[in-house]
C-alpha cells in the first residue's frame, strides 16, 4: 500500500525531506493560501507514525479549529482528511477526543492550546503547530524541552500574521530557521498555485470587505509587514517605523518625564512615561503589572529616578476607596506627587486623537516594544453577519491602548497651558533615593516646594 496517499508537490517533497533528516529538529513553513500546508503535514504525519511507533500531536489555537481543519475537513476530491489513514492500518479512532491509534501503537492526536499546560507530560516525538501565529507562545515553551530530550521534531505552520498572539515569534522562528543548520524554513506564496485572475479576484474581495488589501497580502502573498485589516493603529505605526521614529534614545535633560496611568481594578495596571518637547511626543518607557498597589507603584516610579513632571490619572482616579473613602488620586498626591485628573471622554474621540498624534510620536524602542506590539494588535471587532466593524475588541491589548489614549489626552493639557509648570519642573532635582514612606518627596529635597494646586490657571 502506498503511504502517504497524497502525491506531494515539489516544494512539499523538499519539506518532507527536511522532516526526514534526523539532523533537523525544527521546520518552519510560511505557506500562503492554497499551498496545501495542512493536508501535506497530515499526510506526512501519517507516514512518519507508520514508520515507527511514536506520538504525533497537531496543536491548534483551539481544539475546535483542529476539528474544522482536519477531523471534519475534505480535500478537493471529496476525500475526508482522516480517511488518508487507511482503515486496515488503524486500530481505533476516537471522534470525541480526536485521536487515531495505529496498528503499530502510534497515536495521532489533535489538541487545542487554550491551556498550554495540558501539553505537559507526554513524550511525543512530532509536534505540528498549525495556525501558529494565533497560538499562545507558552505552548511552544512547554514542548521544546520534550523534543530536545527525545530527538523529535517541531513543525510551525502559518501565514505571516504579525499581529497574532505569536506573530512576532513566528517571524523570529522563520528567520532563525534560515540561518541555523539544524532548522529548515520554506516560504511559498499563492502566486505559484493560483492564477493571476483568481488572485486579483481575492484581492478585490478583500478590499470590498475590509476597505484595504492587508488581509490579502498577508494570507496570499505572505507579506510579513501586513497589518490586521481591523487594526486601529497598525498602518500608522508602520509609517512611523519607516521614518525611524522607533529607535533607542534617552530622556531629554531639560524636560520633565510625565506619567499616564490606566488603573486596573481586578486586572492589569498600565503606565507610560513620556515627554513633550519641541512639538514631539517622546515615549520613554512603558510597563504593565497586575495586583499593583498605589504604594508599590509609588516605589517603582521613584526607583526609575526620572525627573518627573505630572502623574495623569484617568477619570476613575477620582473613585473613593471603600476602606477609607479617599480617592486614589488624593492618595497619590499625599505621597508627594503632582497629579492631574483627566476628563472623561468617549473612546472614539480618544482613538481619533491617537490617530492624529501618532504621526509625531517617537518610541524608545526596547522599553516600549511591548506597547508598540499591543498597539498594532488593537483592533475593531468585525461582524461577519452584517459585514460591519463594531468598535474595539476588549482583550489583553486594551490596557496598552487605553493608557496610550490617556497619554494623548494628557498632551492636550500640556499643549493648552502647561508651559509655565514645565519650566518650573526643569529646575527641580531628580529623585535620587527612595524617600521616607511617611514623608513627601518635596520635603526631602533642598530648596524644593510643593507645586500649587492652581498650576493650570493661566493669565
Amino acid at each position: 500500500m502506498k503511504i502517504p496517499l497524497l502525491d506531494f508537490r515539489d516544494y512539499q517533497l523538499e519539506a518532507a525531506a527536511a522532516l526526514d533528516d534526523p539532523k533537523i529538529n525544527r521546520v518552519v513553513l510560511c505557506w500562503g493560501r492554497r499551498n496545501g500546508k495542512t493536508l501535506f503535514t497530515w499526510n506526512y504525519a501519517v507516514k512518519r507514525a507508520l514508520e515507527e511507533p511514536m506520538g504525533v500531536v497537531f496543536v491548534y489555537p483551539e481544539k475546535e479549529t483542529g476539528k474544522r481543519d482536519i477531523w471534519n475537513a475534505f480535500d478537493n476530491d471529496g476525500l475526508k482528511f482522516i480517511d488518508y489513514v487507511p482503515d486496515k492500518l488503524c486500530k481505533k479512532k476516537n471522534k470525541t477526543e480526536m485521536t487515531i491509534e495505529l496498528i503499530n501503537g502510534s497515536m495521532i492526536s489533535i489538541v487545542g492550546a487554550k491551556d498550554p499546560n495540558r501539553l505537559r507530560g507526554a513524550n511525543n516525538k512530532l509536534y505540528i503547530f498549525d495556525e501558529f501565529v494565533d497560538t499562545p507562545s507558552e505552548a511552544l515553551n512547554v514542548v521544546e524541552p520534550v523534543i530536545m530530550g527525545n530527538g523529535g521534531t517541531i513543525v510551525l505552520i502559518s501565514t505571516p500574521k504579525i499581529t497574532g498572539k505569536s506573530g512576532y515569534l513566528f517571524k523570529q522562528e522563520f528567520d532563525l530557521a534560515t540561518k541555523m543548520d539544524r532548522r529548515f524554513a520554506s516560504l511559498r506564496t499563492a502566486e505559484g498555485v493560483m492564477t493571476v485572475e483568481a488572485l486579483e479576484e481575492a484581492r478585490i474581495s478583500c478590499i470590498e470587505k475590509y476597505g484595504n488589501d492587508n488581509w490579502y497580502r498577508q494570507e496570499y502573498l505572505c507579506d510579513w509587514g501586513s497589518i490586521d485589516s481591523g487594526s486601529y493603529y497598525g498602518d500608522k505605526i508602520k509609517q512611523i517605523e519607516a521614518r525611524n521614529q522607533v529607535r533607542t534614545f534617552k530622556p531629554l535633560d531639560k524636560y520633565p518625564v510625565h506619567v499616564a496611568l490606566d488603573l486596573g481594578m481586578s486586572d492589569a495596571m498600565a503606565f507610560i512615561f513620556f515627554q513633550y518637547a519641541n512639538k514631539q511626543i517622546r515615549v520613554v518607557d512603558y510597563g504593565e503589572n497586575t495586583d499593583l498597589s498605589l504604594k508599590t507603584l509609588n516605589n517603582m516610579l521613584r526607583e526609575k529616578k526620572y525627573d518627573y513632571g505630572t502623574i495623569f490619572f484617568p477619570h476613575d482616579g477620582n473613585v473613593r476607596e471603600l476602606s477609607d473613602s479617599t480617592t486614589r488620586i488624593d492618595k497619590f498626591r499625599d505621597m508627594g506627587w503632582d497629579c492631574e485628573l483627566l476628563a472623561r471622554e468617549s473612546r472614539e474621540v480618544g482613538i481619533e486623537r491617537v490617530m492624529d498624534m501618532l504621526s509625531y510620536t517617537h518610541f524608545n524602542e526596547v522599553p516600549t516594544s511591548g506597547l508598540i506590539h499591543k498597539l498594532k494588535l488593537y483592533s475593531r471587532k468585525y461582524n461577519d453577519t452584517t459585514l460591519e466593524y463594531l468598535g474595539p475588541d476588549h482583550n489583553t491589548t486594551s490596557h496598552a491602548a487605553d493608557v496610550f489614549r490617556y497619554m494623548c489626552s494628557a498632551i492636550n493639557y500640556i499643549k493648552e497651558g502647561f508651559s509655565a509648570f514645565a519650566k518650573s519642573a526643569i529646575n527641580r532635582k531628580p529623585l535620587t533615593t527612595r524617600p521616607d514612606e511617611n514623608k513627601p518627596w518635596y520635603e526631602e529635597q533642598e530648596n524644593s516646594t510643593r507645586p500649587s494646586d492652581d498650576r493650570y490657571t493661566w493669565a
